[in-house]
């Protein structure tokens, strides 16, 4: 498969893709509206967008095991 036909084969696949979410999930993929965290990795490297995305899954993680705790008492 030579170049200019792999990039059709790949612009009908994306716009295939974007067509099924589009029907299941009712938004673009793309939008950023139903996105619950957007993080540019280009500002903070790998090791800094694997920190914050620790910390983020830190918080989550003890906020939901403090709400268990208390549901308990």
């Amino acid at each position: 498969m030579n170049e200019d036909v792999a990039k059709q084969v790949l612009a009908k696949v994306d716009k295939a893709r974007d067509s099924y979410h589009k029907t299941f999930a009712q938004f673009a993929p793309g939008d950023y509206r139903h996105k619950d965290i957007l993080i540019d990795s280009s500002l903070l490297g790998i090791e800094g967008t694997a920190k914050v995305i620790a910390d983020i899954v830190r918080t989550h993680f003890m906020e939901e095991k403090l709400e268990e705790d208390v549901e308990k008492i």
